[in-house]
């Protein structure tokens, strides 16, 4: 029989260290990127612009200008809510890649467009949104404030900032769909 080889000490002392280290922050895909919000508020404008032709051909004028209205609200929502939500989200995940490489001045720089991005698109809002877009943005300075004390806890608001914008962003028609006339 062969003899066996003992481990030193100090290399028990490595694997116990490395198996205690804290597991590293993950970067999870976000459940759902989807896009369809476009694809709808596209196909609503497009519906809603030949609706308004047809009025025109029929001699409708008001009919036509209420679709015409009804395709600038669409169109103004998509400026104004949902291209402003998804730029700061997406904005939100790049500034987590950021933290994760250890890269805070980025996540800062990052987290200040986010502001710039969700500060005209709450304002245009009333109700519901205006209160999540004014939560979102007050997250913004918890997060600078975690960066400098708490490299986990930021990594943890970075990641519920994105979740929050990402649900925003796919149920964002629930609170600003214009009702249909």
């Amino acid at each position: 029989m062969g003899s066996r080889r003992q481990l030193p000490a100090t290399a028990w002392v490595a694997i116990l260290a490395v198996g205690c280290a804290e597991p590293p922050v993950d970067l999870p895909v976000l459940e759902e990127r989807s896009l369809s919000f476009l694809d709808d508020s596209v196909e609503r404008a497009v519906g809603q612009a030949e609706e308004a032709r047809t009025a025109l051909a029929e001699g409708r004028s008001d009919a036509a200008l209420e679709r015409l209205e009804a395709v600038g609200q669409t169109l103004a929502d998509l400026e104004g809510y949902y291209l402003p939500l998804l730029r700061a989200r997406e904005l939100t995940h790049l500034a987590r890649h950021a933290h994760l490489r250890g890269d805070d001045e980025a996540v800062r720089r990052l987290l200040g467009r986010v502001q710039e991005e969700l500060t005209p698109a709450g304002a245009a809002r009333e109700g519901r949104t205006t209160e999540e877009m004014g939560r979102l943005l007050g997250d913004i300075p918890q997060i600078d404030l975690a960066l400098d004390a708490d490299s986990r806890r930021a990594g943890t608001l970075l990641a519920e900032l994105e979740r929050r914008l990402n649900n925003m962003v796919l149920k964002g028609g629930l609170v600003v769909q214009p009702e249909s006339p």
